[in-house]
């Protein structure tokens, strides 16, 4: 879009609000936030369970949909409370040639700015071509200490910086399923949520057309006394031909210094 035309548009919705009655206002329905899906809403026709655990009074079953990568969690319970989970997956990894074919090199060291002369030659850049002039922090294969996303929770004061291959300071899923270095090599990464929230977060590294691995991070949200660190869950799973081949599920405790014992891990 334009400057010139969204200055044009702003304009007008300013002015728009003045001309409108109050008493019109008040007649316009207001917005309910959706409700939340019961577990008989809830459909799990080819749906895989995946575990069960009691809480309280309530019996739960953890169902997953492993037919697609973006398949959903559904946690339903004997009370006939339920929740659904979505899942997401955003290609992270360049789509084509970065920097437009210059070298990182020749972009930082020359006194014109040539990325901006390139995208601005023409008037206002087109987006797709601004979303190309640089690699996204995920490619950067070579620098492994790059982290691209975090998580944190209400309780904590900081929050967890989680890398490339899904790992944090204090958890490398490399060291219990050393598979997944394999699969890094080739770039192909993708990054997305778990339940369109920030505290859980995944990543999708591609194997083959019927395989993937898939690492989610989620901080601890129970009783914290360590206010600026997060606590962090993680599960890495190689899902293939539409199963679980095989899951290692671990617990972070963070300190800082990082500490020396290695985290909790049970794989099954």
């Amino acid at each position: 879009m334009r400057r010139r035309n969204f200055i044009q548009m702003m304009a007008a919705a300013a002015a728009s609000v003045d001309l409108l009655d109050p008493r019109a206002l008040a007649k316009q329905k207001v917005a309910t936030p959706p409700k939340r899906k019961t577990s008989v809403s809830i459909p799990t026709d080819g749906y895989r369970l995946i575990c069960e655990f009691q809480r309280g009074d309530a019996h739960w079953q953890v169902y997953e949909d492993l037919r697609t990568r973006e398949g959903s969690i559904a946690f339903l319970s004997s009370t006939g409370d339920g929740r659904e989970l979505s899942k997401s997956a955003e290609a992270s990894m360049a789509g084509g040639t970065p920097y437009f074919g210059l070298s990182l090199k020749e972009v930082s060291l020359s006194a014109a700015d040539l990325l901006a002369d390139r995208l601005l030659k023409d008037g206002d850049p087109d987006p797709d071509l601004v979303k190309s002039a640089a690699p996204p922090m995920a490619s950067a294969e070579k620098n492994p200490r790059t982290w691209t996303t975090f998580v944190g929770t209400k309780e904590a004061y900081d929050v967890t910086p989680v890398y490339r291959s899904g790992s944090t300071r204090t958890y490398h899923p490399v060291q219990y399923a050393p598979e997944l270095h394999k699969a890094l090599e080739k770039g192909h990464l993708h990054d997305g949520l778990v339940g369109g929230w920030m505290p859980a977060v995944r990543k999708v590294i591609p194997v083959s057309d019927d395989a993937y691995w898939e690492v989610i991070v989620f901080g601890d949200v129970g009783p914290n006394k360590t206010k600026y660190i997060v606590h962090t869950w993680h599960r890495t799973a190689l899902v293939e031909d539409v199963k679980l081949a095989r899951v290692v599920y671990g617990y972070s405790y963070p300190s800082f210094p990082p500490a020396r014992k290695d985290p909790q891990a049970e794989e099954f």
